[in-house]
């Protein structure tokens, strides 16, 4: 059975489609990996000049996806990673939520992007789907504000990332290139660190799921 991903945040500008491709990317070296680009403006699709070589990307409409979830033996991948659109209606939301295994949530750290954050998190949260806050677009130089968002997500009880995703020029730079910061040289090194870190994060949640209850209560 593939692992199906769903990165998601109702509100545009989140970095969803960063996250997607880089994170798709670094899996692929040692999965096989699919994206799903249920966004109407194909962000996923576009982000590159051709076809990526070391994962596979399609644009999917909405009832393709939920064929693809009430069946996804019928692709033969690791990992399935869906890009969602912005203003996702609740009901869409919470028919490709459930049928993931991991909604990672992308937000950066105004309370602009915040307070909409919080309340997709409830929402999830309501829908009882395993999820987590990924802090995205961090200056360097927020440390601080990024303890205080951590600390307002950890006070409302949701779950976030340990590995937040670094405002650099790399990610910028391979958007700009069509590529991704696996694909760059000497310059990416940093952004690669950020995507590598996530990665182990995520599938080491997703092996948690697999433990079996009696191992779980040893």
């Amino acid at each position: 059975m593939p692992k199906i991903i769903t990165v998601v945040n109702t509100k545009g500008g989140a970095g969803k489609t960063t996250t997607v491709v880089n994170l798709a990317r670094h899996l692929a070296e040692d999965y096989r990996v699919a994206v799903a680009d249920s966004d109407p403006q194909k962000s996923s699709s576009n982000w590159f000049a051709k076809k990526p070589s070391k994962f596979k990307i399609e644009a999917a409409s909405f009832k393709q996806i939920q064929a693809l979830l009430a069946n996804p033996r019928q692709l033969k991948f690791d990992y399935i990673i869906i890009d969602t659109p912005a203003g996702l209606n609740e009901q869409m939301l919470k028919i490709i939520a459930l049928g993931s295994d991991f909604v990672i949530v992308p937000s950066k750290t105004s309370m602009l992007d915040i307070e909409p954050t919080i309340k997709l998190s409830k929402f999830l949260k309501d829908v009882q789907v395993d999820y987590k806050v990924l802090l995205t677009q961090v200056p360097a130089h927020a440390k601080n504000s990024v303890a205080i968002i951590k600390r307002v997500l950890y006070q409302r009880d949701i779950p976030f990332f340990k590995t937040v995703m670094r405002q650099l020029e790399a990610n910028v730079m391979a958007a700009i290139n069509h590529t991704t910061v696996f694909d760059m040289g000497y310059e990416g090194r940093a952004a690669r660190l950020d995507y590598k870190l996530l990665a182990q994060e995520v599938e080491a949640l997703l092996e948690k799921q697999e433990e079996p209850k009696a191992e779980l209560a040893s």
